[in-house]
């Protein structure tokens, strides 16, 4: 074994991606270092998987057969946007921030923030397939106060088609100011899917500059994410936290975030 071990090593070493420097520093080491380091890294690598598999096995002993159609049903429940969403996914991937269509649960989470009593508009970025506007709409929002953003030209065709109250604009979230130039109310709230945390960071900083200039005082800032950790460090300083929840019949779950932005 330690003939076999040595013997690969060596073969490793010899490649072109290894400097002759290396082969010398081996030559050099304790062989009985070398058989205990890798025996080391070999427990702690069984013991890291063992630690994964078993919190995974934990959580989906949690998961019923009728709760895995209940999931699939919420995030494939309309298979022609599923199929839209999936031909824009490998033709623009860029374009689209999520990895499955939101489902109806985490649509009808984002929805439940934003207040249904307020005369003042709410914008939602990145309205992609129709999902959250739906669960918008559903929560009470009147028409005439929904404002969607979509970059994409395909989304946006078709979210004027499937939602022909509502005001769609094809844009960049980041000009939102310019974008919404010609609507004089106050915007109570915006409801984003976008990608934030997958965003170029000059793009990011545009696009939180422009909510925090359009949103009125005391606005609301939905957000939701795959990133499931507390990471809240990722927004401006002004932005600040004031509710969250967890989404986990969603694919792949996700945190629902409510934001009040400072002046």
């Amino acid at each position: 074994m330690k003939l076999l071990l040595k013997n690969v090593i060596i073969l490793i070493m010899k490649s072109r991606y290894f400097s002759y420097s290396w082969m010398n520093l081996y030559e050099r080491m304790d062989k009985h270092r070398i058989l205990i380091t890798v025996w080391r890294l070999s427990i702690f690598s069984i013991e890291y998987l063992s630690v994964i598999f078993s919190s995974l096995f934990g959580f989906l002993r949690k998961i019923t057969l009728q709760n895995l159609k209940q999931i699939f049903s919420e995030n494939f429940a309309n298979i022609k946007t599923f199929m839209t969403f999936v031909k824009i996914a490998f033709k623009k991937p860029g374009s689209v921030g999520a990895i499955f269509p939101s489902s109806k649960r985490l649509a009808k989470e984002m929805a439940s923030y934003v207040n249904v009593n307020s005369q003042e508009l709410v914008v939602e970025l990145g309205a992609g397939t129709g999902v959250i506007t739906q669960a918008l709409l559903n929560r009470g929002i009147l028409p005439h106060q929904l404002i969607a953003i979509e970059y994409d030209t395909h989304m946006a065709t078709q979210l004027r088609a499937r939602f022909p109250e509502i005001t769609v604009i094809e844009g960049d979230a980041a000009t939102l100011e310019i974008l919404l130039k010609n609507h004089s109310k106050n915007v109570g709230a915006i409801v984003s899917g976008l990608p934030l945390r997958r965003l170029p960071q000059k793009t990011v900083q545009a696009i939180l500059s422009a909510i925090t200039k359009v949103l009125s005082d005391n606005g609301q800032f939905v957000q939701f994410t795959y990133d499931i950790r507390k990471r809240e460090n990722f927004y401006h300083q002004n932005y600040q936290v004031v509710d969250s929840s967890i989404i986990l019949r969603n694919i792949p779950p996700a945190k629902v975030s409510s934001y009040i932005i400072h002046p």
